[in-house]
């Protein structure tokens, strides 16, 4: 089986993007809300903060220009609910960061711009400093009712805190796609077996699973997959019925034994695109299962490349079809040192680290001899554009932070 045509990177991205699969929404609890995608917008049900409170400790008074105040015998506390207290004119109260401001008050002295002095038998505070700010924090300073909280994106930690000062206990996401990861090649060992000569342990499936996990999406593994076509048909056969995207590492270049595109043909799956402009991954497939919503994805089995397929297309695919409108984002940033390349009729990626000094943060390219193991200390990958051969020191490149 041979490829028609190698297609660029933009166009193999708009091709996957304009075939993404149609998810359901679900509610879940908060708590279990962690990097899942919102069906919608999420919106304020309630002002933030939900009453005028104090900014600090100390005490609260009616400002009419006076600078000394009776102290009363009470206190205001955090959770208490004295808003109908009445403060007489010249006289304060003391009250703690994020108590609830009775009305009768409008302005709050910290403990350290007063003094405290006694006369008659009467405490009073004494105004040293009279401070720009009354130390007031209003209702709906923050946030008010109806306001957009929250917008259409992975919930991270920060997120959930939001919503749960918002009361939401629970939220509609959108259902997150099952992820089918079959890794092939009569080479491959699992790691739980003793490696024998000519032999390489499974790495793919551990990358792209805990890649997975780092989104809270769902996947099963069937396991290392030899290099034959019945075993292959039979094992993406189960997937499909079982998953909505299958992921499968190796197989999918054109050697005597690389069988996954004539499965993926045989079991009719829409081939899109065989083939892309991309180094390393160049034998990239990307099909759909027409009426079932169902993605294949082929990955060349080499790490690097895994990794470079899966950061390009697969990640904006999955989180695409969870109505999250996820792009690769490449930052221009100095190049350490000069960069050159024989061949510049391929866009490229390479890996990089970060160099930073006082001045600046540079990109630093690593070790690199192909795309057969994953580089150490890699922070990110660095885009080499067709018709660029060199790059020299100090000059902008493109660079996605994985």
């Amino acid at each position: 089986m041979k490829v028609s045509q190698k297609l660029s990177v933009n166009e193999v991205y708009n091709i996957i993007l304009n075939n993404i699969l149609s998810l359901e929404n679900e509610i879940i609890d908060l708590k279990d809300s962690l990097k899942r995608i919102p069906s919608k917008k999420i919106y304020a049900k309630i002002d933030n903060p939900t009453f005028d409170k104090s900014a600090m400790d100390g005490y609260g008074y009616y400002d009419n220009g006076n600078n000394k105040f009776e102290i009363l015998d009470d206190i205001v506390l955090a959770g208490d609910c004295k808003s109908d207290l009445n403060i007489p004119v010249n006289s304060c109260i003391r009250i703690m960061t994020g108590a609830m401001i009775p009305k009768s008050i409008n302005r709050i002295s910290k403990f350290e711009s007063i003094k405290t002095l006694k006369e008659n038998d009467k405490n009073y505070i004494f105004i040293k400093e009279i401070e720009k700010s009354n130390n007031i924090i209003e209702r709906g300073s923050d946030l008010k009712a109806s306001d957009l909280l929250l917008d259409i994106k992975p919930l991270e930690a920060e997120d959930i805190s939001i919503l749960a000062s918002n009361g939401y206990s629970k939220i509609e996401v959108k259902k997150s796609p099952k992820v089918a990861i079959i890794s092939t090649g009569n080479e491959l060992v699992d790691i739980s077996k003793k490696l024998e000569l000519g032999k390489i342990y499974d790495s793919n499936s551990h990358l792209i699973s805990n890649k997975l996990k780092s989104m809270n999406i769902d996947y099963n593994f069937y396991g290392i997959t030899k290099d034959d076509y019945d075993a292959l048909n039979s094992v993406v056969s189960n997937a499909l019925q079982e998953c909505d995207i299958i992921l499968v590492s190796g197989g999918i270049s054109f050697g005597d034994k690389d069988y996954s595109g004539e499965v993926f043909n045989d079991l009719k799956i829409k081939k899109l695109c065989h083939g892309v402009l991309m180094k390393p991954g160049k034998p990239f497939y990307f099909g759909i299962k027409e009426n079932y919503n169902k993605a294949v994805f082929g990955i060349p089995g080499n790490p690097f490349a895994v990794l470079v397929s899966f950061e390009n297309f697969i990640k904006p695919y999955i989180y695409n079809s969870m109505g999250y409108k996820y792009s690769n984002v490449f930052l221009k940033m100095p190049l350490f040192e000069t960069y050159s390349r024989n061949k510049s009729n391929i866009e490229e990626y390479l890996p990089a680290d970060f160099i930073y000094n006082e001045n600046s943060t540079f990109v630093k390219l690593l070790s690199y001899k192909g795309s057969f193991y994953m580089p150490r200390d890699i922070k990110a990958l660095m885009k080499i554009d067709i018709g660029i051969n060199e790059i020299k020191a100090h000059e902008n490149v493109k660079v996605k932070i994985i």
